[in-house]
């Protein structure tokens, strides 16, 4: 299935911590952590592939900014941690070490940080009084 809006029907504010090359229009660099918009500035907030690559201690601060300036969503797309998450990510990263004989650094972060979980995860949304959705 696929899915597109008009270009017309939204903004797009896209932040990430790398350094801005101007590769991208409405590109910021910020921390999720502190993210430079005010309360409810957006419709929604996407977090795609993000949560997994914040320190653990961190992720309830990202949470809380993310849900700080939407004003209606946030859309979590990240892996969560399970038996079968943990077997994926070991032999993707045998594999990459076998084949390039290199280390993937997103797998590494995920190993150093551990993958979120999913309970924990949605526990703390609905204790901010976000109602909940999940699809797998």
């Amino acid at each position: 299935m696929r899915f597109a809006l008009p270009a017309v029907a939204f903004e797009l504010t896209v932040f990430e911590v790398v350094p801005n090359d101007d590769s991208i229009p409405g590109y910021v660099q910020a921390s999720g952590a502190d993210i430079p918009f005010g309360p409810g500035e957006f419709d929604v907030v996407f977090s795609l592939d993000t949560l997994e690559h914040i320190p653990g201690q961190q992720r309830t601060a990202f949470l809380q900014e993310a849900m700080r300036v939407s004003r209606n969503a946030v859309v979590l797309v990240n892996p969560v941690q399970s038996v079968e998450a943990d077997l994926a990510e070991e032999l993707l990263d045998e594999y990459v070490r076998w084949l390039l004989d290199a280390q993937q650094e997103q797998l590494a972060e995920h190993r150093a940080f551990g993958l979120p979980d999913f309970a924990a995860t949605r526990a703390e949304l609905e204790r901010a009084g976000m109602s909940t959705y999940a699809f797998a």
